[in-house]
């Protein structure tokens, strides 16, 4: 707590004796960040008639930004003896500039058969950043230059990366206006590339076409489909093996690192295909979208783990294939709408079917996580992409009615929701409005280790089922795997739009719009998962295993009042 006799006492819970009182008021951390953010934007109209236009544009940008931090934990704060090296400064300094160039051109044919688009262009990035951290221990009271350390520590982080691609694109439209058809190529190449001076191709094509004849309940009818290749980038450094630097017998050297890099590392490669329509109907008051897509994704980048006697624990490759099967339905309607009485409602549909088709190394456990004995992504030739594994039980085997051996008995669920929907709703009636929207998650699990951590304590109200669970965990069962589904109120807000009579009063003559709001967001949730939030993932960074819920902060629920004027 606070000062007692003018002392801040220690803490006899924790082993460091850390008082947060006490940190809050001798620990510093001021930052300092300085960013500018600028663009160029040219266009030349080089020719245009009645027929044809040819445009040229060019468009240069940067973010760039000076990070500087100076953190200040002095050798009297009760937790510094806990290391036995009282007394901390730690400096960090941070220089970063994204920047683009981008040159196109557009030709712009029209007749009285089509129209014609050509499109072509050029673009260049550069992405770049140094990052010095430098820490000192042991610091003598009063001191607060990092340099006075008795124990340093210092670490840079740089990198550069360079792209550069070209495109063209065709757009054609014709028979009146209702078949439109596109292709297009773009090529890359890239500084993380193993070859970085080798282009990667990826082309597209799409066709859309408006049906001429309709039935009586529809008002214009779509049919399209597309079809292209994207690259997915290397991570910096996937090519490289690093050589860390460290003391070793009081000599300075570098040894190999345990990940070896891949020099021919290459992107990974999607391939989509997808059909769909879309149709207008009722006079204008109902809108329906419906989507298939299949997207393979080849020459996937994996970090595969190897055998020690390699000298190394991974190695990056392009080892796997992945398959993403979906559909997509939107539903956009106008119920009612009649005497100053308005009702729009939107309705939205999503699921994704999700399987590795390939795999060059054996089964494997992925990304970050703390055990399988919890729950880790496992990542296998026919499974689920998003498969969560974990043991649960035992499975015995008995022979001539006597115990002869147990294993682990292992169980496979998919984190991924088996659909997910969304629904909006917005009522106007003369000044007043209200608008909501629901977000539905049905199935997916996760990971409830928080779960984990405060049931051997009982601090929970429910204790008769804390123990349950926490001593089906101590049998070897994975009982902290729950249902992840939910359904969360995301937004819910009334606003009123005070009369213009009013506003005329008190802000004079004028075209003058004031509305009172009160909004919330994440104001309800029902859900079966026991943890703070089944969206919160303490590895939500990464592509697999964002499953995994450790002590999160509890999730924001917030309530605004506003004032909204527009003039």
């Amino acid at each position: 707590g606070g000062k007692v006799n003018g002392q801040y006492p220690q803490n006899p819970f924790v082993s460091s004796n850390a008082n947060p009182w006490q940190d809050a008021v001798l620990v510093k951390n001021p930052e300092d960040v300085f960013r500018y953010i600028g663009s160029i934007n040219t266009n030349l109209s080089a020719y245009s008639s009645s027929r044809q236009t040819l445009d040229f544009t060019f468009i240069a940008g940067i973010d760039a930004f000076q990070y500087n931090s100076h953190l200040f934990s002095p050798p009297n704060a009760y937790f510094e003896s806990a290391d036995g090296l009282p007394g901390t400064i730690v400096t960090n300094k941070t220089s970063s500039a994204f920047a683009n160039l981008n040159l196109s051109g557009a030709h712009k044919l029209i007749t009285n058969m089509f129209t014609a688009t050509t499109s072509f262009g050029l673009r260049q990035d550069r992405r770049q950043s140094d990052g010095i951290y430098n820490r000192g221990q042991n610091i003598p009271a009063g001191v607060t230059d990092v340099n006075f350390g008795v124990q340093q520590s210092l670490l840079e982080s740089q990198f550069l990366v360079k792209d550069f691609a070209y495109y063209l694109q065709e757009e054609f439209l014709t028979l009146h206006d209702r078949l439109f058809l596109t292709a297009a190529v773009n090529a890359e190449r890239s500084s993380v590339n193993g070859n970085d001076k080798k282009f990667y191709t990826y082309p597209k094509y799409a066709v859309s076409y408006r049906l001429p004849w309709l039935p009586r309940w529809a008002d214009d009818i779509k049919l399209r489909a597309a079809y292209g290749k994207a690259g997915n980038q290397p991570t910096y450094g996937s090519k490289y093996t690093p050589l860390p630097v460290g003391v070793y017998s009081g000599q300075l050297g570098a040894q190999p690192s345990t990940t070896a890099g891949n020099p021919s590392i290459k992107p990974e490669t999607s391939t989509e295909t997808e059909f769909g329509t879309d149709i207008q109907l009722l006079g204008g008051r109902a809108e329906f979208n419906a989507t298939y897509f299949n997207k393979q994704v080849n020459d996937l980048i994996l970090f595969a783990a190897v055998a020690p006697s390699t000298g190394y624990l991974t190695k990056i490759l392009n080892g796997g294939a992945m398959r993403n099967t979906g559909t997509e339905y939107s539903l956009s309607m106008t119920p009612i709408d009649r005497g100053g009485f308005t009702w729009v409602s939107r309705t939205t549909f999503a699921n994704v079917w999700s399987r590795v088709t390939s795999l060059s190394v054996p089964c494997f456990l992925g990304g970050a996580y703390f055990s399988q004995r919890f729950g880790a992504p496992y990542v296998c030739n026919g499974y689920s992409v998003t498969t969560l594994q974990a043991f649960n039980g035992w499975d015995t085997t008995f022979v001539g009615g006597a115990f002869k051996s147990r294993t682990r008995h292992i169980t496979n669920w998919d984190s991924a929701p088996k659909y997910t929907m969304g629904f909006s709703n917005e009522f106007d009636w003369k000044n007043f409005s209200l608008s909501s929207l629901f977000d539905v998650r049905r199935g997916g699990y996760a990971v409830d280790l928080t779960g984990l951590y405060v049931d051997p304590v009982e601090i929970l109200q429910d204790t008769a089922m804390t123990q349950k669970r926490f001593g089906n965990f101590l049998k070897g069962y994975a009982s902290y795997v729950e249902p992840a589904g939910f359904v969360k109120l995301r937004e819910l807000t009334l606003s009123y739009r005070l009369p213009h009579s009013v506003v005329a009063n008190l802000l004079g003559g004028g075209n003058h719009d004031v509305r009172l709001e009160v909004g919330g967001r994440n104001l309800a949730t029902w859900t079966k998962y026991k943890g703070y939030d089944p969206e919160v993932s303490n590895f939500s960074n990464q592509n697999i295993g964002r499953f995994q819920d450790v002590t999160p902060y509890p999730p924001s629920r917030s309530v605004f009042v506003s004032v909204i004027a527009n003039f």
